[in-house]
């Protein structure tokens, strides 16, 4: 499985205020259907910080920070003894 990488894009930088940008590795695709990685992506930038996608661990030597992003599905509430009230996608 293939999953895009950016680090040939990803530069040190710094933003016009002169603070270096964090570099955040969110672990995973960039797409999926619930658009968790594009949210986490935008909250990140609008906070500064650059972002990259990815899966392979020795990513992380190239980054500040990691974002491991929850998401869909959730676990089934029967592991837990009850019942599901609300969500229909488990």
């Amino acid at each position: 499985m293939f999953w895009p990488k950016r680090l040939n894009m990803i530069n040190s930088s710094h933003n016009k205020e002169g603070h270096r940008v964090k570099n955040i590795l969110i672990a995973g695709p960039a797409e999926d259907p619930f658009h968790i990685p594009q949210i986490t992506k935008a909250a990140v930038e609008n906070s500064g910080g650059q972002t990259f996608f990815s899966l392979d661990p020795s990513d992380l030597t190239a980054c500040d920070g990691l974002i491991l992003p929850g998401g869909l599905p959730d676990i089934a509430p029967t592991n837990y003894g009850e019942r599901n009230v609300s969500c229909h996608t488990i």
